[in-house]
């Protein structure tokens, strides 16, 4: 579906901030949408899409992301792994963030 909604983007100018932005938004609703392009797209749970940042592609990034999704076959990927992976490492580097802080002097001014 994202190699589509690329193509789509790249070839026929339609607005990647509608498309993917959909797609995003319907990965982190755990209703299923009753009809329309994104019916039969998963929840994914782990955090990964629960804030959609919407963005314009201009048709050149359209189309070379298209070209990097079209050549590989993303069907044996599960995207749940990814939004716990991604949290995983966010966790790892507040914990990190935390601990240097805690190790600076207090500069008060």
């Amino acid at each position: 579906m994202v190699a589509e909604i690329l193509f789509e983007c790249a070839q026929k100018g339609a607005s990647s901030y509608d498309l993917i932005g959909g797609l995003f938004r319907q990965m982190a609703t755990e209703n299923p949408a009753r009809g329309g392009r994104f019916q039969n797209v998963q929840y994914f749970n782990g955090g990964l899409f629960e804030v959609v940042d919407r963005i314009e592609l201009k048709r050149p990034e359209s189309y070379r992301l298209h070209e990097a999704a079209r050549y590989n076959d993303w069907s044996k990927v599960r995207p749940e792994i990814f939004g716990t992976l991604f949290r995983d490492s966010m966790d790892k580097n507040l914990l990190r963030l935390r601990e240097v802080s805690k190790r600076k002097p207090d500069r008060q001014t």
